[in-house]
């Protein structure tokens, strides 16, 4: 039956892939039980109350998908996350390990980010005859990781467009809007993740939370489109693998969930 695909195995390989093919049938309910709790759980908010006013909540919302992804306080500045946690956070994914690497990289995903490839890969593909994509982005960029991460993004936007229209509903207007929301929704909790190591200041990382408010309400009109904008970001970025199915559902709880700060605060 393999071969019809075009798959071929070994006989001893069958016996194997049979209890493959069979543990993921058993594990298919318990998956979708799991997909459907993280989507019911409730946000975590501070215990001990907001450190912020409203006004700074409604700002630091925008980075809600993320923020409720890494299992951070909702409602105030400091995360609940112990040193230790952040720290595995910051080390692993940001090589954060300090307080000129904290601000570095801050800066960078503040001026730059994932958007500064979107914006180049989208006139790409909307002025350029496909046949000299290759060229000019092997002309544009002199790096080759910076090569390599350009044709994985515009592979990734070509590959992830019509799951993302037909399920998540992303049109033409979200695709033209681009995703500033993908970065500053991952600025706003980088920046409180690093003040919670000491690695700035309060003032610093209320900064990163209003610049990140102020730069999507240049392109967005509601929390829907912002929510568009960072699961477009996050499909261009990963393409549809490494959970991306997990961040739909956060997305669509921070956009339906009476508990969620997008629901009781006007973008």
């Amino acid at each position: 039956m393999l071969q019809k695909f075009g798959i071929n195995l070994p006989p001893i390989a069958y016996p194997v892939f049979a209890l493959f093919i069979v543990s993921l049938i058993i594990k298919a309910p318990k998956i979708g039980r799991v997909f459907r709790a993280l989507k019911q759980k409730s946000f975590m908010k501070n215990p001990k109350g907001s450190d912020i006013s409203p006004e700074e909540i409604k700002k630091m919302s925008v980075g809600a998908i993320f923020c409720d992804q890494q299992g951070c306080f909702i409602d105030s500045l400091t995360t609940g996350k112990n040193r230790y946690d952040a720290d595995v956070v910051l080390k692993n994914n940001w090589e954060i390990f300090d307080k000129d690497t904290a601000v570095t990289t801050l800066e960078k995903l503040k001026n730059e980010g994932n958007r500064s490839y979107y914006n180049f890969i989208m006139n790409l593909v909307t002025r350029e005859d496909s046949s000299k994509w290759e060229q000019i982005v092997v002309d544009y960029y002199k790096e080759p990781a910076e090569i390599q991460k350009a044709f994985e993004f515009l592979g990734n936007l070509q590959n992830t467009r019509e799951e993302l229209i037909q399920k998540y509903k992303i049109g033409d207007l979200d695709y033209q809007n681009g995703i500033a929301a993908w970065d500053m929704g991952r600025l706003t909790v980088i920046a409180r993740l690093c003040y919670d190591k000491g690695y700035i200041e309060r003032e610093q990382a209320l900064g990163y939370v209003y610049f990140a408010y102020d730069t999507c309400k240049e392109f967005y009109n509601s929390w829907e489109e912002l929510a568009h904008g960072y699961l477009l970001g996050r499909a261009m970025w990963g393409g549809l693998e490494y959970s991306f199915e997990a961040v739909g559902l956060i997305a669509e709880k921070c956009l339906t969930n009476e508990n969620s700060p997008w629901a009781t605060l006007k973008f």
